[in-house]
């Protein structure tokens, strides 16, 4: 019970540092919820505390932090080459993923990147020449089928 009373402002100077300190907290809680999206604002809990606000909205975004690195893993692993874009295209759009990835703190080692990567190449040379083949094998060489 004596811990209660050390929390109720008792002398002016009390009173006055806890009257600024709910202004601030206030206008603080104002502020941030002006700041955020106004999709994400119901996912978020309503707060009149500052501090409180800021722990559940680093709790969300620790969330959706991890469901974009899902994403981004996903995309990183389902990336093809094609036709439209060129190789250099290809991996510098693996490149930026790896970053992104970086950034959320999900490491890659450049050697398996690089592994990774010649991967997919290798994947999209076998099924160009395996379509060449077929390609090839439909037509006959003039020559041959004169003879």
């Amino acid at each position: 019970m004596n811990h209660l009373r050390s929390l109720i402002p008792s002398t002016p100077d009390q009173i006055l540092l806890y009257e600024c300190w709910e202004k601030s907290n206030r206008l603080s809680v104002m502020y941030i919820k002006t700041k955020i999206s106004v999709g994400i604002r119901g996912s978020i809990e309503q707060h009149k505390n500052v501090r409180k606000l800021l722990k559940v909205i680093d709790e969300q975004l620790v969330t959706s932090d991890k469901a974009f690195a899902s994403t981004l893993i996903m995309k990183f692993t389902s990336l093809k080459l094609t036709d439209i874009k060129g190789v250099r295209e290809h991996i510098m759009e693996m490149r930026d993923i790896v970053a992104q990835l970086k950034k959320l703190e999900v490491e890659m080692s450049e050697s398996f990147l690089v592994h990774f990567i010649l991967n997919t190449l290798r994947l999209r040379r076998k099924v160009n020449d395996g379509a060449r083949r077929k390609c090839h094998a439909g037509y006959s060489n003039p020559k041959e089928a004169s003879e």
